[in-house]
């Protein structure tokens, strides 16, 4: 039997090319789910990654027009929750839109199990143990650099990083 290979990001998109080659020794991109969400792997032991069953954090992330990428969902294992890894994984996004010049757009919401059934990257989210309270994620981004952006479809306010010009 041939081993498992991990999927390769064939896409165009500038910032997704870049986040992935600055993280080479710790990112695997995992492909496109369900959703057209980009599934990004961080971890520590890429050798691995296709049999670790705790993934340390993940990303999804989809690509939009001029220049935007949404973060749809960042996580972080609850093992190693509340040590300032949520914050590295942000100022690593924050530093590839500079480099881009691209915006990141999100909205602060929990994440549902019935949204990640089959999803390593969500189920790691849906572990409430150490998790950030909604209420207190708008704030964290913001402290972040974030700023109000406008409604989603839901009427939740979205957030929006622009990029530091040079």
């Amino acid at each position: 039997m041939k081993p498992f290979k991990t999927p390769k990001y064939r896409g165009k998109n500038q910032f997704i090319k870049a986040l992935l080659k600055s993280g080479k020794d710790h990112m695997v991109y995992w492909g496109k789910d369900r959703m057209d969400c980009h599934s990004i792997y961080i971890t520590n032991d890429i050798a691995n990654v296709c049999v670790e069953i705790n993934i340390p954090a993940g990303i999804k992330l989809i690509e939009m027009e001029n220049n935007q990428i949404e973060l749809y969902l960042l996580t972080v294992n609850h093992q190693i929750r509340k040590q300032g890894n949520g914050s590295n994984i942000l100022n690593c996004l924050k530093q590839i839109a500079d480099l881009c010049n691209y915006e990141i757009i999100l909205t602060p919401s929990n994440v549902y199990i019935t949204d990640y059934i089959d999803d390593r990257i969500g189920m790691i989210a849906h572990n409430k143990k150490n998790k950030i309270k909604v209420a207190d994620l708008s704030k964290w981004y913001k402290k972040h650099g974030f700023v109000n952006h406008d409604k989603d479809h839901q009427g939740k306010q979205r957030l929006i990083y622009r990029p530091s010009l040079p």
